[in-house]
């Protein structure tokens, strides 16, 4: 499915997946981004991944709580993420 097509369909369904950070327990642990939503939250990011790395026109796809793309993120997510094929 293409990639306004997705969003479209995930819009209309209402979806909000939350984005924040995870503090390591301990100085050396890397910090970790918290990715959280329901059923069809998670199903939204698994195929906008699937849909970019299938693609021959898109070879990448970003959204952002404030910026692009808003409107899927829960209140209080402070990451948005770019995904990228290579």
């Amino acid at each position: 499915m293409k990639m306004d097509a997705l969003c479209e369909f995930y819009a209309a369904k209402g979806v909000k997946l939350t984005t924040r950070e995870l503090p390591g327990d301990s100085e050396d642990m890397a910090k970790l981004v918290l990715i959280e939503g329901d059923k069809d939250a998670l199903k939204f990011l698994g195929e906008m991944i699937l849909s970019v790395a299938e693609s021959k026109e898109e070879g990448n796809f970003s959204m952002s709580p404030s910026g692009p793309g808003s409107i899927f993120f829960s209140k209080g997510s402070g990451y948005g993420f770019y995904i990228n094929k290579t």
